[in-house]
């Protein structure tokens, strides 16, 4: 419950899944969403355009990205992505 309140988790929140359910655990987040009665949108693979489509797609209020996440999801042209 630590993340729900830390973070402003509630019902209307959408947490897209970037991180791996099996050894990570979603840093904590499944539990959370979870309890907020909240939305888990899960991904087949995590590569960029996939992430920025179900942020548009599913309205995502969260996610928690590893560092080579972030990287690449910075490094995007979004210009050249949106075509």
């Amino acid at each position: 419950m630590g993340n729900a309140i830390t973070f402003g988790l509630d019902r209307h929140s959408v947490y897209l899944w970037t991180l791996p359910m099996f050894h990570c655990n979603g840093w904590t987040y499944p539990w959370a969403i979870t309890a907020v009665a909240g939305t888990h949108v899960c991904l087949r693979r995590v590569e960029p355009a996939p992430i920025f489509a179900a942020i548009a797609e599913h309205k995502v209020t969260h996610l928690c990205g590893a560092p080579i996440v972030d990287r690449e999801l910075w490094a995007v042209d979004l210009m050249r992505l949106a075509r």
